[in-house]
């Protein structure tokens, strides 16, 4: 059974609309004099959220877009598939997931592609790579990062995975270089093609 927020004269799965966080720093107890002018502000988006079934926060979400209280919805690292069923309950407006020339997944798994065929806009994130596609990236080794710098766990910048790719950055920025250009452009470029 999914906790519900009420809100107006619907209810909202609590986690599973894109007022991301909004109950954990609010409360679940929200009047509508309290809760309607921070959605109003802070949800133009709502992202459905992967603890509650698609069914039912897709379905909240339209509601609250039917009621005028967001304009668009969204889903975040979703499959393909995920993003076709979604898109079958109501219209789904963005996709987001990681993209970059570092990260080139979606390319493969059809999620791109979907989007493009039904018409969702897709929002790459981290397309800068985690940092890795910036002129200034100060790390020289995977030692370099804070202790509780999250890329320690990401294997892109583990051990030997690192100067591989630090690598394929010193030959990017080669590239900025006769381009005129730096390695932030060239990443953002790459995505927006």
């Amino acid at each position: 059974m999914t906790t519900t927020l009420p809100f107006s004269d619907i209810h909202i799965p609590v986690p599973g609309f894109g007022a991301m966080g909004l109950n954990s720093l609010m409360g679940t107890n929200l009047n509508l004099e309290q809760a309607e002018p921070v959605l109003q502000k802070a949800v133009d988006l709502g992202f459905a959220s992967k603890y509650t079934p698609l069914e039912e926060s897709i379905t909240a979400l339209d509601e609250l877009r039917r009621a005028g209280k967001t304009k668009y919805i969204g889903l975040s690292e979703c499959s393909a598939a995920t993003l076709r069923k979604a898109n079958s309950i109501a219209k789904i407006d963005a996709v987001q997931a990681e993209y970059s020339a570092f990260e080139t997944l979606h390319e493969r798994s059809g999620l791109i592609e979907t989007s493009k065929e039904l018409g969702i806009a897709f929002v790459a994130f981290s397309p800068l790579g985690h940092g890795w596609l910036v002129d200034d990236f100060a790390y020289k080794s995977p030692d370099d990062f804070a202790l509780d710098d999250f890329r320690r766990s990401v294997p892109k910048f583990q051990g030997e995975n690192f100067y591989k790719n630090k690598a394929i950055v010193d030959e990017i920025k080669k590239l900025a270089t006769r381009k005129s250009c730096t390695v932030a452009q060239i990443a953002l470029a790459w995505v927006a093609v």
